[in-house]
């Protein structure tokens, strides 16, 4: 019993510095779910601020430009384009978490910072969460 109450203070603890740290938006999806390792909220908060740049990174230069260009202008990307912003995505994913299948909790707040950082592509259609 004792264990188990200073898990839960250890648990209150790390929800506390998530707060401090983490973005509003992705706290609701952490908290209804399983709590994330520290590491985990710390990577999520540096892609949220550096995403477009990190996502960029590691893109060829002719698709670099256009899917920049797309960036800047606020608007729609093609499906080729789209496809490439989640495969750098996946790769940069891959690149922290390593050769292990990532967890529902951190694909969802992959999939919420989509929606927010390209909205125009990832619009809502009728009801429901669903990505077009």
């Amino acid at each position: 019993q004792r264990e188990e109450s200073r898990n839960i203070t250890k648990d209150k603890d790390l929800i506390k510095e998530m707060k401090k740290k983490l973005p509003e938006k992705y706290l609701k999806t952490l908290l209804d779910t399983n709590l994330l390792p520290q590491a985990f909220l710390e990577w999520l908060k540096n892609l949220d601020e550096t995403f477009h740049d990190t996502i960029l990174d590691n893109l060829d230069h002719i698709t670099r430009d256009k899917i920049s260009l797309s960036f800047q202008n606020q608007a729609k990307l093609s499906p080729k384009q789209n496809s490439s912003v989640i495969n750098s995505l996946n790769f940069h994913t891959y690149k922290f978490i390593g050769a292990v299948r990532p967890n529902q909790v951190l694909c969802r707040s992959l999939a919420i910072m989509l929606k927010e950082k390209l909205p125009e592509t990832y619009k809502e259609k009728g009801e429901g969460d669903k990505l077009q």
